[in-house]
């Protein structure tokens, strides 16, 4: 059988922009923004494609703190081309034959889904006096969710094959050294 040639490619494109007129940092900062992703996979080649809508809002809690929450409505469709597919019941003893039916049966091409998510984020913002001496402290702490509702998965009809909920939280800080011009950056990597 032919090796695995086709590599798995993804394209992401994305904009994002604030609506609202207020400056940064006073009262609440609105903002929306779009993103469309397309998977590329393998041989049968597997398609995926998601477009999505986001929405948030960043509301000023105090002089140093404020809170964000995003929300994101996306439409997806995977597609699968088992035809073009070489599959191990399409090998006679020897070789790959393709005149051998390859013995799989998808009750669907392609399907579409609902895909929601949602994130919120803590900001804790100080600033120093002076760069050179800073004693600035910048704080951020967040959670999102995705594929909240668990959309379908599956080129089969019954549904069984669920997205599951991944969660990611983050934390990160700069923490500027008195009387230096040094600053710290502990972090938590993304889960």
């Amino acid at each position: 059988m032919e090796q695995f040639r086709d590599p798995i490619t993804t394209t992401s494109l994305g904009f994002h922009s604030r609506i609202t007129a207020e400056r940064r940092n006073t009262g609440n900062s609105l903002a929306i923004g779009i993103q469309f992703t397309n998977d590329r996979a393998g041989n049968p080649r597997i398609t995926g494609n998601n477009l999505s809508v986001i929405i948030a809002d960043h509301i000023q809690l105090s002089r140093e703190s404020k809170i964000g929450a995003a929300l994101s409505i996306g439409y997806g469709q995977r597609a699968i081309r088992a035809q073009e597919g070489q599959w191990a019941t399409q090998f006679n003893g020897t070789t790959y034959d393709p005149s051998i039916g390859n013995g799989e049966a998808f009750e669907t091409a392609e399907f579409r889904y609902l895909d929601v998510g949602a994130g919120l984020l803590y900001t804790y913002k100080r600033k120093g006096r002076i760069f050179s001496q800073s004693d600035t402290r910048i704080i951020n702490a967040g959670i999102s969710g995705y594929h909240l509702n668990r959309p379908n998965n599956s080129f089969f009809t019954e549904n069984t094959d669920k997205l599951p909920v991944r969660w990611s939280a983050f934390a990160s800080a700069e923490i500027g050294i008195t009387g230096t011009n040094g600053i710290i950056l502990p972090g938590e990597p993304t889960k």
